[in-house]
């Protein structure tokens, strides 16, 4: 299987090692031709699910892949119904910041919205066509979502 994230790496890779500017603006747009085609499957499997009344709650370049011939999401067994109580752990990196509301330690994770998938997918996008991550996990980054996992209050 091919991953999205392999996609991505591999070309930022080439895109260093030509010398040619018209090479590689050749190059780069047959990549963005490429993947718009792919990001504009992804989309429409995020609606799908959407209008099932179910999120995927971590969509990522790997959770992107390409089976046989087609481009497909990943971790689909793990779908949640929209409004049930989604695990912080689940959504690890793709994490819309407005969309956490820590609610104390009783809670462990927070009300599923498509807006989850909406945040990732722009994220997604973003990190496609860039080639870099929107944002480094750093470890106040990682302390942070640590949190998430041990139900504790953010505030």
């Amino acid at each position: 299987m091919l991953k999205l994230s392999t996609v991505v790496s591999s070309k930022m890779k080439d895109n260093k090692i030509s010398d040619n500017v018209t090479d590689q603006q050749n190059k780069f747009t047959q990549y963005l031709i490429r993947v718009s085609a792919v990001l504009r499957l992804i989309g429409r499997a995020i609606r799908h699910i959407h209008q099932k009344g179910m999120i995927h709650g971590n969509i990522t370049t790997d959770s992107c892949g390409k089976f046989r011939n087609q481009w497909k999401l990943r971790n689909r067994s793990g779908l949640i119904k929209i409004s049930e109580e989604i695990p912080f752990s689940r959504l690890g990196s793709s994490a819309p910041p407005e969309a956490i509301e820590c609610t104390g330690k009783d809670s462990n994770g927070m009300k599923a919205s498509p807006a989850i998938d909406v945040w990732a997918f722009g994220k997604l996008m973003f990190e496609v066509l860039v080639g870099k991550p929107l944002f480094k996990c750093n470890d106040v980054t990682l302390s942070v979502i640590g949190l998430w996992d041990e139900g504790i209050s953010c505030y």
